[in-house]
């Protein structure tokens, strides 16, 4: 089985904002893993994946 935290991050594909009513806007990011393909990208967000903040910033 493989953790995200043993995977590589090769690029930010796309960013969005997500928004509902009654939540606060969420900012999504579409992250393309090293040796996968770009159909295999995966939304992650700044609070929930801390590999992000080094790319976003």
């Amino acid at each position: 089985m493989t953790k995200y935290f043993d995977e590589v991050i090769t690029s930010v594909l796309m960013k969005k904002v997500v928004r509902r009513r009654g939540v606060q806007p969420c900012t999504r990011y579409l992250i393309k893993w090293k040796e996968l393909q770009e159909s295999d990208a995966l939304w992650e967000t700044l609070k929930d994946f801390w590999q992000i903040k080094g790319i976003i910033q």
